[in-house]
């Protein structure tokens, strides 16, 4: 009788963890188990990995934007990229703050956040091969872009100062580990 009820309770217990599981991952998004977050250290910014599922942009108003080129990111040695590996979920949207307000990386020692200083928007321009860069000097009011449930996407960040056990933080869409 005891171990029937010794079970039971476990039981319960495993039940009620799990719940509570599909809930947070229902109501808040992404888990660290859905996302990949690791560096990404080309030898220039304008070649990009062979397969990348990039999102398009659903709406644009009231932006300002400054696009950066690749080259103008290779003379700056001091950056490495991030690469964010996800499916999109239910009511997934990445809405734009100005200057990437909304996108932060937590230094895993020291607590500091710093903002990206540019994110890849389109594989390639339309009179040229090269990637095209949104800069961190912009403004927006209402820029955004929607991800279809279970469809795999990329999202590149470039960013000063990134170390692996590093957080990548992207307002009301996800977070994760960044890995080598």
């Amino acid at each position: 009788m005891k171990e029937t009820k010794r079970k039971m309770k476990f039981l319960t217990k495993n039940i009620l963890i799990l719940i509570v599981f599909i809930i947070t991952t229902q109501v808040f998004g992404q888990t660290d188990s859905t996302i990949i977050c690791r560096l990404w250290s080309p030898k220039s910014f304008c070649r990009l990995p062979d397969s990348i599922h990039l999102p398009e942009v659903i709406y644009f108003a009231s932006a300002t934007m400054q696009s950066i080129s690749c080259h103008q990111l290779d003379t700056n040695k001091n950056i490495t990229g991030v690469r964010v590996t996800f499916k999109g979920k239910n009511i997934s949207e990445l809405h734009m703050k100005s200057n990437f307000e909304n996108i932060s990386l937590v230094n895993g020692n020291s607590k500091d956040t710093i903002h990206p200083i540019a994110l890849l928007k389109k594989q390639r321009f339309i009179n040229s091969d090269e990637p095209q860069y949104d800069y961190c000097i912009f403004s927006t009011e209402d820029h955004y872009f929607s991800f279809t449930p279970k469809l795999k996407y990329d999202l590149f960040f470039v960013f000063k100062k990134i170390n692996p056990g590093d957080k990548l933080l992207i307002e009301n869409l996800l977070e994760g580990i960044i890995k080598k």
